[in-house]
Order: structure tokens, then sequence, then C-alpha cells
């Protein structure tokens, strides 16, 4: 019979694993479709849930007699890596087509999940099901056969696994931004600032690992709360997952990338074959004033850099170079600056009606609180609120 012991940490960690199931009902549920990244992150959020499961088993809250799912630990969290790292690239690369040879990243996963604990979680000691690699610590005259000490090495080196794979997240993040940060939306830049503070979240994870497995060799002696120091991270990252996903639903939704436009030399000067002279330059900047204010194509919040060319008629990276060689500006301030005027515009047209900010910024273009605020603020000095609390009506 199953036997149960829950304080409060429990019921954090009982109610993090329900949580991570909960969203895995909803992506089933939701993403019917050949696009990846929703599955990889759905297997991503299982790995968490079954991560504190174990850990909710150890703890004796409920006794499962079955010594496979004990050993699971020693490679659960090589899974974690590869599975951040390709969701990640589905979502950026959506048309990229699946690749049998990344299975190789989840070469060690296979073998330490599945082949090691099957072959050796049958000789775990009971005290090594309760202490995990500190049982070396807490009864050190138990005699260790080569089995124990792979179990010992293997415990940081997943963590040591993790952060390779974080780092190889952060720079494939970096080359897509720094190659198409210009053509996509505004919800797709949200989405690439997700996988930012996604990636944030598991560094703090990791080190809050580490942290443990340097302080229990360092006190010389097992305390079992030190083993919160990892898991309630690992909790409140589940939690901040699906809160996150609950609310951005959107962030599931892969980026379309756009077709790489003409730079010139990859290492000679920017727009050194373009087309764009001088003269033109000045006609064209008078053509875009006049299309911006006439037909606000800023009100579309979808509106990227590729399509406002095709309003034009003109090819996207002329209008690019004309942004910053005669606007000087980037693409997302150039059409920010617009909605932010027309927010202006609009609570003054509509002062009687008393519109909340919000309500006025997303007629304007805008699709989330933040960055209308962040604009806001680049372009008046002040905050929204402030702003319009000081009675001003211009810029």
């Amino acid at each position: 019979m199953p036997t149960f012991s829950i304080d409060i940490l429990d019921v954090l960690i009982i109610l993090g694993v329900g949580q991570g199931l909960l969203l895995l009902l909803l992506i089933g549920s939701r993403f019917q479709q050949k696009k990846l990244a929703p599955y990889y992150l759905a297997a991503l959020l299982f790995v968490l849930s079954w991560l504190q499961l174990e850990f909710l088993a150890i703890r004796g809250v409920v006794n499962i007699p079955f010594p496979w799912f004990y050993g699971t630990r020693l490679g659960a969290w090589l899974s974690v890596g590869p599975l951040l790292f390709l969701y990640q690239r589905a979502l950026i690369y959506p048309n990229e087509p699946f690749d049998w040879r990344r299975i190789r990243h989840f070469i060690p996963f296979v073998l330490f999940f599945i082949i090691f604990p099957l072959g050796f979680a049958w000789k775990l000691h009971p005290h090594a099901v309760s202490y995990g690699i500190l049982i070396y610590l807490t009864y050190p005259q138990l005699e260790y056969d080569i089995w124990y000490y792979i179990y010992l090495i293997l415990f940081p080196l997943q963590f040591i696994h993790l952060l390779y794979y974080l780092w190889a997240s952060r720079r494939q993040l970096k080359e897509f931004t720094q190659t198409q940060e210009s053509q996509y939306t505004e919800r797709e830049r949200n989405t690439v600032l997700w996988l930012s503070r996604l990636m944030l979240g598991f560094y703090i994870l990791t080190l809050f690992a580490l942290a443990f497995l340097v302080l229990s060799p360092w006190l010389g002696f097992y305390i079992r709360e030190l083993d919160f120091l990892y898991v309630i991270p690992m909790v409140i990252l589940t939690y901040l997952i699906s809160y996150r996903s609950f609310r951005h639903l959107s962030l599931f939704q892969h980026i379309e990338t756009p077709k790489p436009t003409p730079i010139g030399k990859k290492n000679g000067k920017k727009y050194e074959k373009s087309a764009l002279t001088p003269e033109k330059a000045l006609q064209l900047k008078e053509r875009v004033k006049e299309h911006m204010q006439s037909e606000k194509p800023f009100l579309n919040n979808e509106l990227t850099l590729r399509g406002l060319a095709q309003e034009l008629a003109i090819p996207p990276y002329q209008l690019s170079q004309l942004l910053n060689e005669h606007f000087k500006k980037n693409f997302f301030d150039f059409i920010n600056g617009y909605r932010v005027e027309e927010v202006i515009v609009f609570m003054a047209r509509e002062q009687d009606r008393k519109v909340s900010l919000l309500e006025a910024a997303f007629a304007c273009g805008f699709n989330n609180k933040t960055s209308f605020i962040r604009y806001f603020k680049k372009l008046t000095g002040q905050t929204p609120s402030q702003y319009f609390k000081a009675g001003k009506q211009h810029i």
C-alpha cells in the first residue's frame, strides 16, 4: 500500500506537476498539426513533471515499488537541453524539415534514462533511492561498486550537459536575430523575447542545481532540505511556462522566417551594391512619409518590413536602407513611432469616451502592453500614464 506524508513544499510540487500536465493537455488539444515546436515543448514539460514526480516519490509522498522509476534520475536531465534547443529551432525555422540525424542529441538520454537504469536500478541500495548521489556522505561505510561511482559522476555531468545546450541555444537565437530581426512582426519579436527568458530560467535552475552539488560535499553531510534548492526553482519554472503559455497562446506558434535580403558582400559595406541613389532615396523618403500618413499601415499589428515594402512596391532591402540611412531608425522604431503619435491623437479624439490607454494602444497597432510602454517612453521620455496625467496632447 502507498504511504503518504505531505508538507507545504510537497503541495507546491504537486501543483507544479498538475500545471505541467494541464498544459500538456492544452498543447495536445490545440495543436493537431505537423509543426514540431509544440511537441518539443510538450516533451520538455513532460520531463519536468516526471522529475518533480520522481522527487515526490523519493520524499516518501508516495511509495512506488519499482526501482527503475527511481533510477531514471540518472539521465532525465540529459533530455532537457536537446529539447530546449530543438524547440527553439522549430520556432524560428518552422519550414525546416525534421532531420532524423537529430536523434543523436538524445543518445545520452536513452542510454542513461532507459538502458542504464533497467540494468542497474535493481541493484540500487535502498539508501541510494532515498539519498541519491549523497549516499556517499551519509553512509560512507557501505561497499560501493563501479555502478555507484558512475551514479556519482553522472548527476553533475547532466547539468554541465544542460549548460552546453543552453549556450548552443543562445548562439542559435543570436544568429537568427542578427539576420532576421528587421523583418518579423511584433508578435514574432515577442516570441524571440520569450525564448530568451525561457533560456534565462533554465540558466538560473542549473545554477541552483550546481549550488546544491557544491554545498552538500562542503557541509560534509546530507540535509534533505537542500534538495529544494533546485527542485523549487524547477517548480517555479514550470509555473512560469504554464502562466505565460495560458496568457499568450501565440507563443506556441512559429515565426514565419522571411527570405534573406541582399546586403552586399559579407565583409564589405552594407548596401554596397544597392541601386538606391541619393536622388532616388529622397523621392522614396517623401513617398514613404506620404504613405504612412495617408494609408496608416502601422495600424496593422502584424506589419513587417517585407509587407510594407510590398505596399510601396520596392525591394525590402531598399526600404531597410532608406530607414537606416535617411530616417536614422530601424524598422521597429520607425513603425512604433507612428503608433505612439497615433495613440496621442486617438486619446485626444476620444477623451469624452474615456477609453483606456491599453485600448488606445491596441487600436493604434500595438499588440501588447510592454511594447507600448517601452516605445512610448522612448519617444516622449515619460510613461503613457505620466504623459496623459500631465495633460499633454502632443509630442
